[in-house]
């Protein structure tokens, strides 16, 4: 037997990829707004920007916000 899977397994993952290159054109193509809220401020996807710590940065990915952590020595007076 050299297919042991159902036919029905191909079709599932053949309309998995065609949704996932649908919605990736369409992101690519401005049709979705991709951002990221990151306390109130909203940022385009694939931007960076200032933590609210003051210290470190961070970044708007697909899979949402990412930031350094470093250790702050001297965090700004209103992040105390």
């Amino acid at each position: 037997m050299l297919n042991s899977l159902p036919d029905t397994a191909y079709v599932s993952k053949g309309l998995g990829n065609m949704i996932a290159l649908l919605i990736f054109m369409l992101v690519s193509l401005n049709c979705v707004y991709a951002t990221c809220n990151y306390h109130g401020t909203v940022h385009q996807l694939g931007t960076s920007f200032d933590a609210i710590d003051g210290c470190n940065i961070c970044f708007c990915k697909t899979h949402g916000i990412s930031c350094t952590e470093k250790h702050c020595m001297n965090p700004p007076a209103d992040k105390r």
